[in-house]
C-alpha cells in the first residue's frame, strides 16, 4: 500500500496482475481480480490502476488463456456496478493518460 501511494502521488499508473500468486499465493480466478481492484481503488486509484495482466510468460487465473479472456474482467466490473467510465479508464484510459503526460 505504501509503494502504491507513492506512485499515486508522483502520478504513475499500477497495474492489475493476472498473476494469481500475487491474486491469491494459489489458484485464483476472476473475482479474486475484482478483489485487487477494489483494494487498490480503495487507496484512490481510480486514476491510476490500468491492466497490467501479466499475459507474458506467468501461470493465469482460472478460465484465462489470452487477451481475448479480458473481457471476462469487463463483465466482472459491470456486474459489481462499476461504471463504464471506471471501466475503461482500467482497461485504456489511465495508460494512455500515463503515455501522454510522460513520453515526449
Amino acid at each position: 500500500d505504501g509503494h502504491f501511494e507513492i506512485i499515486r502521488k508522483l502520478g504513475g499508473i499500477v497495474g492489475l496482475s493476472l498473476c494469481p500468486a500475487h491474486l491469491t499465493g494459489e489458484k485464483a480466478g476472476v473475482d479474486d481480480i475484482l478483489r485487487h481492484a477494489d483494494h487498490y481503488l480503495s487507496l484512490g486509484g481510480e486514476d491510476v490502476v490500468c491492466l497490467g495482466c501479466d499475459l507474458d510468460g506467468t501461470n493465469l487465473p482460472d478460465g484465462f488463456h489470452d487477451v481475448r479472456d479480458l473481457v471476462k474482467i469487463q463483465d466482472a466490473m459491470a456486474r459489481a456496478g462499476y461504471s463504464d467510465e471506471l471501466i475503461e479508464k482500467i482497461f485504456w484510459r489511465n495508460a494512455k493518460a500515463f503515455m501522454e503526460n510522460n513520453i515526449k
